[in-house]
């Protein structure tokens, strides 16, 4: 679906047989995709969760949240919108359960903490409704929103880790009210567009620049930033890969951030560049780097991280840049058409490295 898209973007005969993919392809992604992973990495966790004392949670969440994505796709490509509100309706129902494990007893953490986590959540479960109103696909605000629920969930796991790093409380919680702040912009941002350029340039703006304070914020007091700056500090393997993932992942973000406060001034294509800088460089390269703790967790295995190799780090940078600068290169030259479509296949590459090193470092 993605290559089909960027084809019918770049306007390439080659798989535009089915360019209609590419209105659900943002969707499949964010909440088939990010979210089930993210959620997938919880399941064990949840296992004691249960509502009225009797039904688990975790299985609620799974039988609503796959069949939502099946229901809003098909809504999508046949036009058909009640059956795209059911399938919004399910996923919502799927986001705030998980909202109920994240905030409530069930989950383990500082209280803190987990209201970062929790406006993440909310986020996706606002992502769902306001899908009826306007799909992701060419919208910049819906792009945002969609955005919002991965950025605020991985700088919540990365402001957990600050916290075991001594970061204070009262920093923490200004992360949580920028968190709550920012997705109201956001939220704002979505259902001003089209009606007031003021208050969709201003929203848009506030919006985006919390997010830039949260991940600054986020970036002072990350271990993984630390460990770098540390050159005398004896990293293992597995922190080494890591915290270079991490340092890589945070660069992309900042640049993608960027780029959407000069799409949303400028209103000229630079839309492409930011979601995929943040998309594939920030979102791609942190589950690379997390790997190594969250597949062996996921499937129960032993992980041997000796045999790390650094090859899906660099190659799905590679491929971000390509994709980045290429969308940029493209509104002055038609060279940037071919470096972002290339760049597509580079990322298939990236993923099959990434499968050879899940399958490299587990033990049965």
């Amino acid at each position: 679906m993605g290559l089909s898209g960027l084809a019918y973007n770049n306007h390439f005969t080659l798989l535009t047989s089915i360019d209609s993919s590419i209105n659900i392809h943002p969707g499949i992604m964010i909440f088939g995709v990010i979210a089930g992973l993210l959620i997938s990495e919880k399941l064990e966790f949840m296992e004691s969760a249960k509502i009225f004392n009797r039904f688990r949670i975790s299985r609620i969440i799974i039988a609503t949240l796959y069949p939502g994505i099946f229901l809003i796709s098909y809504g999508i490509t046949s036009n058909l919108n009640n059956v795209r509100i059911a399938g919004s309706i399910l996923i919502a129902i799927s986001a705030l359960l998980f909202f109920y494990f994240v905030i409530g007893p069930y989950s383990h953490g500082y209280s803190l903490i987990k209201l970062i986590s929790g406006v993440s959540v909310i986020s996706l479960a606002l992502l769902a409704i306001l899908n009826d109103l306007k799909i992701i696909t060419g919208s910049t605000s819906m792009a945002v929103l969609a955005l919002s629920f991965p950025i605020y969930y991985i700088i919540g796991e990365r402001v957990e880790l600050g916290y075991v790093n001594r970061m204070k409380t009262k920093t923490i919680r200004l992360e949580g009210y920028i968190s709550i702040i920012a997705l109201i912009s956001t939220v704002i941002f979505v259902l001003s567009s089209g009606l007031s350029t003021l208050a969709y340039m201003a929203t848009g703006n506030i919006a985006i620049i919390l997010i830039i304070i949260l991940a600054i914020i986020s970036v002072k007091y990350d271990p993984a930033f630390r460990f770098i700056m540390k050159t005398k500090f004896k990293k293992t393997r597995l922190q080494g890969f890591m915290n270079t993932g991490v340092a890589i992942a945070y660069i992309w973000l900042f640049i993608g951030l960027m780029l959407y406060l000069v799409q949303i001034d400028i209103h000229r294509g630079f839309l492409d560049a930011a979601t995929h800088s943040i998309a594939i460089g920030f979102i791609g390269t942190f589950i690379i780097a997390h790997s190594p703790v969250i597949f062996p967790l996921i499937f129960k295995k032993k992980a041997n991280t000796n045999n790390l190799t650094y090859m899906p780090v660099i190659i799905i940078t590679v491929s971000t840049a390509m994709r980045v600068f290429g969308d940029i290169i493209a509104m002055v030259n038609v060279l940037g058409y071919w470096i972002s479509y290339i760049s597509a296949y580079v990322l298939i590459i990236a993923i099959i490295a990434f499968f050879y090193n899940i399958m490299r470092i587990i033990k049965t």
